[in-house]
C-alpha cells in the first residue's frame, strides 16, 4: 500500500518509529498509539525523510524565532 501524507495523523503524541535494516536497506515502520500505521509497514528510510521533509513549512526555525 502506497504512503499517504493524508492519512498520516496532524499530531503524534504517541508515535514510535522503528528503523530496521534488511538487504543492506533500511526501512521504518511507524505505530501510532500502539497501532501500524497503514501505509507505513516498511517505508524505505530515505522516502520516509522526504515525506516527512515535505510537511515542514520553509524557514520553520526562522518564522517560530519571529525572524
Amino acid at each position: 500500500m502506497p504512503f499517504v501524507l493524508s492519512s498520516f495523523p496532524y499530531v503524534l503524541p504517541d508515535a514510535i518509529a522503528q528503523i530496521w535494516e534488511a538487504s543492506g536497506m533500511r526501512y521504518v515502520r511507524v505505530f501510532h498509539e500502539g497501532t501500524l500505521l497503514s501505509g507505513m509497514e516498511w517505508v524505505g528510510l530515505d522516502e520516509f525523510i522526504q515525506k516527512l521533509r515535505g510537511l515542514v513549512p520553509n524557514q520553520l526555525f526562522e518564522q517560530c524565532m519571529g525572524g
